[in-house]
């Protein structure tokens, strides 16, 4: 009677397995190389992806532009369209259909930032021209410092694929907690801001959330005197801007930022 159970049961297990498989797969094909096939199709299916597993906060992420941390941040986001006097209830229950890719730049003065939509079928480069225009216009970058993109192709990349893979749990990658908001600092060491607090696992290093706030959520304001002690191999400009970045993004109201990924579509019943 027990093996004939086992037998039963063969199938089923080899079909969850299967399932297992199946989503590895699908993640690999839409994060690998996509800062070679920087286009829209692929960007958005690996957001997708990411939107699946809960990797990235409000399913956007942004990277630092520059070799100064917070000169300039370039972020994308795959979501609802950004509307004014929308409560959050409303606008996180928007479907698929409604979604947009958005392409963000954010100076070291957030007031100069932008924002446009990068639509389906649209080269990245002629987003990355109406981005830079913009920019330019709202004097966040003059035009005579260039931006290099294809850094920020590979740092989306790597970000993503970190955060999926911190998601998962994969062995042998970086690991952090919370969903990852931002990275900043060099390629080769990265810190990752996440919805938990500041990771920098070459270091085998983490802050917490609480610990970087002071408070157990972010009912109030955070005072700015108070103070983090700074690792002694922390860079000085590295660490006093994700210090900053934390408590900006850990004061808001946690609902600003929510992104309902159930619309997002499947292949499987996994």
């Amino acid at each position: 009677m027990e093996s004939q159970i086992d037998d039963r049961l063969a199938p089923l297990s080899e079909r969850i397995d299967s399932l297992y498989e199946t989503r590895f797969a699908n993640q690999s094909k839409a994060l690998d190389n996509l800062a070679q096939d920087f286009t829209y199709e692929r960007v958005k299916r690996a957001f997708e992806e990411a939107a699946r597993v809960g990797a990235l906060f409000g399913n956007k992420l942004e990277v630092q532009a520059d070799e100064e941390p917070g000169k300039l941040r370039i972020g994308l986001r795959w979501g609802p369209p950004y509307t004014s006097g929308m409560s959050h209830d409303r606008q996180i229950r928007r479907t698929a259909a409604d979604s947009q890719m958005h392409l963000t730049g954010t100076p070291g003065n957030p007031q100069l930032s932008v924002a446009i939509v990068w639509e389906p079928g649209e080269e990245f480069y002629d987003a990355v021209e109406r981005l830079t225009d913009r920019l330019t216009q709202n004097r966040g970058r003059p035009l005579g410092e260039r931006i290099d993109w294809t850094t920020i192709r590979i740092r989306f990349e790597k970000g993503i694929q970190a955060a999926v893979a911190a998601s998962n749990k994969s062995p042998g990658r970086h690991q952090f907690e919370g969903m990852l908001i931002e990275t900043i600092g060099p390629d080769d060491s990265l810190w990752y801001l996440t919805t938990e607090g500041i990771y920098r696992p070459t270091h085998d290093w983490h802050l917490s959330r609480t610990a970087v706030t002071g408070l157990t959520d972010g009912s109030r304001r955070i005072r700015a005197g108070d103070q983090v002690d700074k690792p002694e191999w922390a860079a000085s400009d590295e660490w006093a801007y994700i210090v900053n970045a934390a408590r900006r993004h850990f004061s808001r109201p946690a609902a600003a930022n929510v992104f309902d990924s159930s619309y997002v579509g499947r292949s499987s019943n996994f």
